[in-house]
């Protein structure tokens, strides 16, 4: 590794240019301390390609009122770095989603490696000016805004970052727009955070990929330390006095479950300075939760280090279906999912290009989920991180193409709020028949060290998080894992126990998916790679600036990251047959019969009890190509628009062998037939494939007649069937920029202003007779189809006949 120092004239000792070269990229990386100097503390510009980023620092004024280290982190992409113009009215960048899950990362790195005593305002922006879609931002972000706040005085201990993707069994240096990535942060001591996402990975790929590109990390720390800093901050006079606890009373308040504010209250009437005696109070908290569980090797509430809380699951909860309440000691969290239409889909803008994401997760965490009362004006930092975190569990794992959005909403909260939801939002997209290839959960671990021993604790409560050292947020499936996030309270962590929790957790969701899920045998008698190779990984590659590392042994075998057979996942999903559909559509979701709930003990308990209202199967959702083939093929439609005078109609009990022959989904179990009039043949020709590549392609199928003007709609249950057959009448009669939707209805009944009608699906709605309906001159009779208009407010119109 070579780096060289070029002294400018203005300021030798604080402006310079340090540049050193990545020799696996050929790359050069240049810290720039002085081309973007200014009145702020410190200021560096991060130059890697083509992708610059301007980091600043900013020291405000000394506050005592926080208990932690007042730290702001604001990170923003500028649009001009990529050579785009921000979409919109207004043309000023808003700060994304994408920008404060940034700044939550790099705080979560920065944050631990700050004396905890310092408590001067710290505001650090970190600013994209130029992006090459070759280098991490974040990564990039998170080494300047290092350099910056080491070159500032500010009692810090350095920082790297270095992000890698998992291709091809090879870790490799990831850029910013990568399905799956592994960033990891360190000093020269250890691990201060890890972030991972993507399809599941094996505690020995996550613990390789980091022992590996350690040593990238080094080169860069290396850089950092030759920077020479600016003289540090005086700390003010603050109020010291020796503080009386009363142990005991506070330890059994907490072992009890007890309020402690009457204690507090009378501890800080010693103190003048209600914020200096407010952080005294929590320090001395603090230790008293720590010595208890590292003296009496047992948790306050009674549990080992590695036993679950009791768990309670309930699906249906409320009258509308598709939901879920999940329950973990005071934990609760309720999830709801919604289904929706093709233009629901969220805009998404990045340097790379806009996008649209048709899977959303909200997290939303009020004040009286932890019993307290402030405003609540806006989304926090928080919310958004949690609902990215749960996002990022399920997205490797969704094969279905509908567009959805699941609400996590936190009812109480007692630690592992975030997993809570995961397991809640889980269970109520298999409730709704979401295609989830693997069952999937996760569980926060926390750690508590005494200096000479570090002690795991599984499923952490609110306390235990407080008090502890550390907090992991592992899920995934029985195959590894899916979303990894690390946060800690010390400056660093060894490897090791980042091994440790990751066992852990491992064992955690295993135990979860068994008994949260006792119908899927696909986790039944897993093992751990920890059971099967119980060999430690050693972390001394953190504690030296080599550039050599070598991997351990036993990460030389990749364990098999692919997917189980389909057969094995059915088992846990939910499916409609035809009579399940009819009995849905004819009985409410309400009713409590149709409540289905789960409760697991603790995991050395062995009695677990089952009620359900009964089990379902979800069938695979093969996905159909329903491109138009070119003319000379002789070919004018895809597979699925045929002529039924060529060839037969889809049988639903048709078996798989048939499937490319007919271009039917074999799972098909509903269907129905819509006789179109002549004008609407030319329509149905030209607008059919845009009908038949929407949201529905992989659960509905179609078979047109052209000499009869029919159309034969096939789907896997009557719900999806009503919903491809409104979506096909929306876009036939549709005009350029229109935001008409359509429903198609069969007639019930008339009176002298409205018509009763029902969907395919059986739900009975009530149609106001408008002018439309009186200029048609048409006769209702039984069974009857004509089209309703949607209005603004949701009121029904009667638009047309087919």
């Amino acid at each position: 590794m070579h780096f060289q120092t070029e002294n400018l004239n203005q300021k030798p000792k604080t402006n310079k240019i340090i540049t050193f070269r990545n020799e696996e990229e050929n790359q050069k990386i240049t810290l720039d301390f002085s081309t973007f100097d200014s009145r702020s503390d410190s200021s560096v510009l991060v130059k890697k390609g083509n992708t610059a980023i301007l980091c600043k620092v900013c020291i405000g004024s000394w506050d005592e009122a926080f208990s932690s280290v007042p730290l702001q982190i604001n990170y923003q992409e500028r649009s001009y770095s990529a050579n785009r113009i921000p979409g919109g009215f207004i043309k000023k960048e808003p700060r994304k989603e994408s920008d404060m899950l940034i700044s939550r990362s790099i705080d979560r790195s920065i944050r631990p490696c700050i004396a905890p005593s310092f408590k001067y305002e710290i505001q650090i922006f970190c600013t994209v000016m130029s992006h090459d879609k070759n280098n991490s931002n974040e990564e990039l972000a998170t080494i300047g805004a290092s350099a910056a706040l080491y070159e500032s005085g500010v009692p810090f201990e350095p920082i790297s970052a270095c992000k890698i993707t998992f291709k091809d069994g090879v870790w490799k240096k990831s850029a910013n727009n990568e399905k799956n990535g592994l960033l990891f942060c360190s000093n020269v001591n250890g691990l201060t955070m890890v972030d991972y996402y993507g399809e599941p990975a094996s505690r020995k790929q996550i613990l390789k990929g980091i022992i590996e590109f350690s040593g990238k990390n080094n080169e860069v720390l290396e850089a950092i330390y030759s920077v020479k800093r600016k003289a540090a901050q005086v700390a003010p006079m603050s109020e010291s006095r020796d503080s009386v606890v009363d142990h005991k009373k506070i330890l059994s308040l907490l072992q009890n479950d007890q309020d402690l504010s009457g204690e507090k209250l009378k501890f800080l009437s010693n103190w003048n300075n209600k914020s200096i005696g407010s952080d005294e109070w929590n320090k001395s908290v603090k230790q008293i939760i720590r010595k208890y569980i590292i003296w009496s090797k047992k948790r306050l509430d009674g549990r080992s280090f590695l036993e679950s809380r009791k768990m309670n699951v309930m699906t249906n909860v409320i009258p509308v279906d598709k939901n879920a309440l999940y329950s973990k000691g005071k934990t609760k969290v309720f999830s709801k999912i919604t289904f929706g239409n093709p233009e629901d889909n969220q805009m998404v803008e990045s340097l790379e290009g806009n996008y649209r994401d048709r899977f959303m997760v909200q997290y939303i965490f009020e004040p009286h989920a932890c019993g307290s009362v402030k405003r609540n004006l806006s989304v926090t930092r928080r919310e958004i991180g949690h609902g990215n975190l749960v996002k990022r569990s399920l997205k490797p794992l969704i094969s279905d193409k509908r567009v959805m959005r699941v609400v996590c909403d936190v009812i109480s909260s007692d630690g592992s709020s975030s997993m809570g939801s995961l397991c809640s939002a889980y269970l109520a997209m298999t409730d709704a028949g979401v295609n989830i290839t693997n069952p999937v959960a996760g569980i926060s671990i926390g750690m508590v060290s005494d200096g000479f021993e570090s002690y795991i604790l599984s499923d952490i409560t609110e306390l235990e998080d407080f008090a502890g050292d550390m907090d992991l947020k592992v899920s995934g499936t029985v195959n590894g894992f899916t979303s990894i996030q690390l946060d800690i309270k010390p400056s660093s962590i060894s490897v090791s126990n980042l091994n440790s929790g990751l066992i852990a957790g491992q064992e955690e969701i295993i135990q979860i998916i068994k008994n949260l899920y006792p119908q899927n045998e696909s986790s039944k008698n897993v093992k751990t790679d920890h059971e099967i190779d119980n060999r430690q990984v050693s972390s001394k590659n953190f504690n030296s600036k080599s550039n050599e590392h070598k991997n351990p042994k036993d990460d030389e075998s990749e364990p098999n990251t692919k997917r189980p057979e389909s057969e094995n996942l059915r088992r846990s999903k939910k499916s409609y047959s035809k009579e399940d559909s009819e009995k849905s559509s004819a009985q409410p979701q309400s009713d409590n019969n149709n409540k289905s709930e789960y409760v697991k003990k603790d995991r050395k308990s062995d009695n677990i009890s089952l009620t359900e209202s009964g089990k379902h199967k979800n069938p695979k959702d093969d996905a159909e190509d329903f491109r138009n083939k070119k003319k000379d093929n002789n070919k004018k439609r895809s597979s699925v628009v045929e002529d039924l005078d060529q060839k037969k109609s889809v049988n639903p009990k048709d078996s798989q062998s048939n499937k490319k022959a007919d271009g039917k989904n074999p799972n098909f179990v509903e269907s129905h037939l819509i006789k179109l009039s002549s004008e609407l043949k030319s329509n149905v020709l030209q607008k059919l494939n845009a009908v038949i590549t929407d949201n529905f392609s992989g659960s509905v199928g179609f078979t047109l007649n052209k000499e009869q003007n029919e159309i034969k709609i096939h789907g896997i249950n009557k719900q999806l069937l009503s919903d491809a057959v409104d979506r096909m009448i929306t876009i036939i009669h549709s005009k350029p920029r229109s935001k008409t939707k359509l429903k198609y209805v069969l007639f019930v009944s008339e009176t002298e202003t409205s018509i009763s009608a029902k969907a395919i699906d059986g739900t009975l709605i009530e149609i106001e007779k408008n002018e439309d309906f009186r200029n048609s001159n048409i006769s209702l009779s039984e069974n009857y189809s004509f089209i309703v208009k949607v209005g603004r407010f949701g009121k029904l119109f009667f638009f047309g006949a087919i």
